[in-house]
């Protein structure tokens, strides 16, 4: 008789092959990524994986940033085991550790069927960008967001910025080895912040917040000088029209595209500030 499958929580020595499958995506994954994104979801959800008899048949991710909040990505099923369903058994089984929470995701176009199948409602579609060129920073005076407290950063999010206080995510995202960050200040208050970490590929950026687009350049060019010339890629939601202009006078849009979707409603979120997504593996 042929075994059910099995989802199962991954160990944290099982992520490094989680990402390795990710980077055979050519999703183009963080250096740190693996202990980064374990440490997230340690206690506030879970890394999964779904094994079929010996073998690991696919992979995704819950993280519960809050009570009332939570994010699913990292999903993946091995080509040898694609159409059998198992996709699907791993979102029961992430539905189920979400519970009541309001739950967002960014998918692939081609992957928006499926998940409308499972109640998921399309908001927004996001753009990638690529920035090639090694550019000089305005000159503005930034800080080191080392300098910044955590608290600060999770205060500043909480106007439009992020549906929730991810406290348990944000302090693995500063800290991972690597990623570089910078805040604007004014009168000691935060006006936006940036943060780059090295990929397999160049460097993604993000989170990127700021109040105004001049101050999102600020930052940007400040992180884009610190790549020597190593391609830098951001993802930017559609609705921050001035942004889209912005990146599309510093850099290339590339084909890369993904529609923002929610399982219940759409948090009110201030788009105009929001100039690029934290991850699209993790909120």
């Amino acid at each position: 008789m042929k075994k059910r499958p099995e989802v199962i929580t991954l160990k944290e020595e099982d992520t490094v092959a989680m990402f390795d499958w990710v980077r055979q995506q050519g999703w183009n994954p963080g250096l740190q990524d693996a202990s980064t994104f374990y440490k997230a979801a340690h206690g506030h959800g879970a890394l999964l994986g779904i094994k079929q008899g010996d073998r690991l048949a696919g992979v995704s991710g819950v993280f519960n940033h809050s009570h009332r909040f939570a994010y699913f990505g990292l999903y993946i099923v091995h080509p040898d085991f694609r159409e059998k369903g198992l996709g699907f058994e791993m979102t029961r089984h992430r539905l189920h550790l979400a519970g009541h929470r309001n739950i967002a995701l960014d998918g692939v176009i081609e992957q928006c069927p499926t998940y409308r199948r499972t109640g998921f409602r399309a908001a927004h579609q996001s753009f990638r960008f690529c920035f090639k060129k090694s550019l000089k920073p305005s000159g503005a005076k930034l800080t080191a967001l080392k300098d910044i407290t955590l608290i600060e950063l999770l205060d500043y999010e909480q106007q439009g910025l992020f549906p929730c206080r991810r406290k348990a995510y944000l302090k693995a995202w500063l800290t991972q080895k690597d990623a570089i960050g910078y805040c604007s200040l004014k009168d000691q208050t935060i006006q936006g912040y940036g943060v780059m970490r090295p990929c397999i590929e160049g460097f993604k950026i993000g989170p990127l917040f700021a109040d105004t687009p001049d101050i999102a350049k600020e930052i940007l060019l400040t992180l884009l000088s610190e790549t020597q010339g190593a391609p830098a890629f951001c993802d930017i939601p559609e609705p921050n029209e001035q942004g889209v202009k912005l990146f599309q006078s510093l850099g290339d849009k590339t084909d890369f595209e993904t529609i923002r979707m929610y399982n219940g409603y759409e948090p009110e979120m201030d788009y105009a500030r929001i100039f690029g997504l934290t991850s699209l593996e993790a909120g």
